[in-house]
């Protein structure tokens, strides 16, 4: 895997890779587990994107026409380095092993705001992580736009 800046933003602390789902036999496997925990088809979503955050890095708040996002931790980091839901005001602390799968949609196919998420920087260490976006295009008869319920 060749690491690469991904964006201006990432400046020298962040750089990642694209990778196939059909590349080897862990993502063949990552990718089950995606399809498992969502119910959702991956087709038409996409690479994986492996992602390592430098210390100090944040990342910019974006929203796409992604329905849903898996997030894998790859690593721990000794200090620093949170996933902030900053509308929801929840924060996820790396943990190797683990995943944050969430929907960036509501079923009217609005973008849920609760989900703007940011990178908190990285005091001590390094962070790894791997993630795959859910495309929506592909979901018609899985998740089908079903409109907005009242509150």
């Amino acid at each position: 895997m060749r690491a690469i800046p991904l964006h201006a933003s990432c400046r020298s602390n962040c750089v990642g890779s694209w990778l196939k789902r059909s590349s080897n036999a862990l993502t063949r496997r990552i990718a089950r587990r995606v399809r498992d925990m969502s119910g959702l088809q991956l087709e038409g979503s996409g690479r994986m994107q492996v992602i390592n955050y430098g210390i100090g890095h944040q990342h910019p708040e974006v929203m796409g026409n992604r329905l849903a996002t898996v997030l894998f931790y790859l690593t721990d980091v000794e200090q620093g380095g949170a996933t902030m839901f900053n509308k929801a005001e929840h924060k996820v602390l790396p943990r190797r092993g683990t995943a944050l799968f969430w929907y960036d949609l509501h079923t009217d196919g609005e973008g849920d705001w609760s989900t703007t998420h940011a990178a908190c920087p990285i005091i001590v260490g390094s962070k790894w992580v791997l993630t795959q976006w859910i495309r929506e295009r592909n979901q018609i008869f899985i998740r089908p736009c079903l409109g907005r319920t009242s509150d």
